[in-house]
């Protein structure tokens, strides 16, 4: 087998790779997000609920509460009912957003302007090598970690950071199909697919 391409990534196709992988990957955190969200929302309710049982009383119990109990608990649970409010928005924001954030922040760093260069791919049975203008690299199968394979690429991971992708619109159809073969020969026991 060997497989000749060339291709050069753009931003648009790194990004949705890394949407999906991502929301894959943190799925668990995103649960935890939306459940202390969750959580943050009731203890609000709580106080707020407090706040309106004190008001709620008839006008001649209301005159008898205790004014020490009425400055003590109603900022307690004012204060509860704010600082509950900021968390719940704080978690769905996170939730919502904290892909959004990692995305934008990496685009911005100027150091990472080099994955969106042209490279030559040269796939064998035994060893991946890329060429580049700036470097050349070459990997034997055993060094990928993981292989995540989407509807339009497949990331080859080298560590839990840094992943070779490869586009499925640069391959002809025999080209992706030994490409398959081959990860699943070498690589078939840390395989995912992301739909």
């Amino acid at each position: 087998m060997n497989i000749t391409f060339s291709q050069a990534i753009t931003k648009e196709n790194w990004t949705n790779f890394n949407k999906k992988y991502y929301n894959y990957k943190f799925k668990k955190r995103k649960r935890l997000l939306f459940t202390l969200g969750v959580l943050s929302v009731l203890f609000l309710l709580f106080s707020l609920f407090n706040i309106w049982r004190i008001f709620q009383q008839p006008v001649n119990m209301f005159f008898e509460i205790n004014l020490h109990n009425l400055l003590l608990y109603c900022p307690i649970y004012f204060w509860a009912s704010m600082i509950f409010l900021l968390l719940a928005i704080e978690f769905f924001v996170l939730y919502r957003f904290q892909l959004d954030f990692m995305m934008k922040r990496f685009l911005r760093n100027p150091k990472n302007a080099s994955i969106f260069i042209d490279r030559h791919y040269t796939i064998t049975d035994e060893t991946i090598e890329i060429t580049s203008e700036f470097t050349s690299s070459v990997y034997a199968w055993p060094s990928f970690i993981e292989v995540v394979e989407t509807d339009v690429a497949i990331g080859l991971f080298i560590n839990s950071s840094t992943v070779l992708l490869i586009l499925k619109q640069n391959l002809m159809s025999y080209q992706l199909e030994q490409l398959q073969s081959a990860i699943y020969k070498h690589l078939s026991a840390h395989y995912i697919y992301l739909d």
